[in-house]
């Protein structure tokens, strides 16, 4: 499994993030808009290094959440963050394997921060699936692919 994400140095805040998962579907630009906020939030600065560690942050969220899941568990994994919602996997864990499927929360980027999400991927209530297939992977390539992203941006935020 492939999970690459590119920021744009040179980004304003919005389409400055390409976040690819090609095996299920993912191809979409999104901001780094919220993820300024975050570190806002945070009294962090905000440039190149520090974006790219947010969103490191937000994969090892992923990575800590889906390690912790058991068989029978769903988890939404966000990654962009809109006015309008927030896209994310869903991912239903059964045994070793996750069935992932891309769609959107009709919740408001702004009511999130991305980088204090809390139990944020348990408790979603109204995903809507966007047209694509659902997706197996075992859970340790999914993780593997979220580990090797997290390297190349960074180790994300202590």
């Amino acid at each position: 499994m492939k999970l690459s994400i590119w920021i744009d140095p040179a980004g304003s805040g919005h389409d400055d993030i390409t976040f690819s998962i090609p095996a299920v579907g993912v191809r979409t630009r999104c901001d780094t808009y919220y993820y300024r906020l975050g570190l806002q939030d945070l009294d962090l600065p905000i440039n190149e290094t520090s974006i790219a560690q947010a969103v490191a942050s937000l994969l090892n969220y992923w990575s800590e959440h889906t390690s912790a899941s058991q068989s029978g568990n769903t988890l939404y994994l966000p990654f962009a963050f809109w006015d309008e919602g927030i896209e994310c996997l869903e991912v239903k864990r059964k045994d070793i394997s996750l069935h992932m499927t891309y769609g959107m929360i009709p919740l408001g980027g702004w009511s999130v921060n991305p980088l204090k999400l809390g139990d944020f991927c348990n408790e979603v209530k109204d995903f809507t699936k966007f047209e694509h297939d659902t997706f197996e992977v075992t859970q340790q390539d999914f993780l593997a692919a979220v580990q090797s992203a997290i390297s190349t941006l960074g180790n994300g935020l202590n």
